[in-house]
């Protein structure tokens, strides 16, 4: 891909975009694709539709489907990350009409008498990037924007902070018990690289 783009292959074609042919995260390099189409295109068409109707970010949410696969999800979680710092729309419906959809095979997978040994594992362990994506995109739709995602993180972990120098809450973590013992500037630097969802 890198070498058809560097002799003027335009990524930015009709119909199916070579965009929404990386989204699902089948393949082992997709993650990287995506990440070179949305460099080299300038984020062109992460809001834009296929032949089929379809979203970048919602063909990604069909990349988890009904495979307990662990590695394509940890893909499509990594997709999405990128698509949402591109700038694509959280709030869609067709969205929320595919997370449903892999809910229910969740379900079904977990009703199943799934063998831990087989090369799928266990579906507590399998889902838990679907999961951790579906709670990435509804945060981010609460927020309205990367940088209001990254804000309210931030608020967050001052009023955590805030709270426990009162002593009306306890550390969870010995991140948290670094910030709340750190001095006013230290613990400022440190939320200036405040790490989200998002930047993973």
């Amino acid at each position: 891909m890198r070498s058809l783009l560097d002799r003027g292959a335009d990524p930015k074609t009709l119909g199916w975009i070579p965009l929404h042919m990386v989204c699902g995260g089948s393949g082992e390099s997709s993650v990287e694709m995506v990440a070179l189409l949305l460099e080299r295109s300038g984020n062109y068409g992460v809001n834009r539709r296929d032949a089929r109707h379809k979203l970048p970010l919602v063909l990604t949410v069909c990349g988890f489907g009904y495979y307990a696969d662990p590695a394509r999800h940890l893909r499509c979680r990594r997709i999405v990350r990128l698509l949402l710092r591109a700038g694509a729309s959280p709030s869609e419906p067709d969205i929320d009409e595919e997370c449903v959809v892999t809910e229910r095979g969740i379900r079904c997978l977990e009703e199943a008498s799934v063998n831990p040994d087989t090369q799928f594992g266990h579906p507590q362990f399998t889902w838990k990037h679907y999961l951790a994506t579906k709670q990435l995109i509804l945060d981010m739709r609460a927020a309205g924007s990367p940088r209001a995602y990254r804000m309210t993180s931030r608020k967050q972990v001052l009023a955590l902070r805030s709270l426990t120098l009162r002593g009306r809450a306890k550390p969870r973590d010995a991140r948290m018990k670094f910030l709340v013992e750190s001095p006013n500037e230290i613990a400022w630097k440190v939320l200036e690289y405040w790490r989200t969802e998002l930047d993973c």
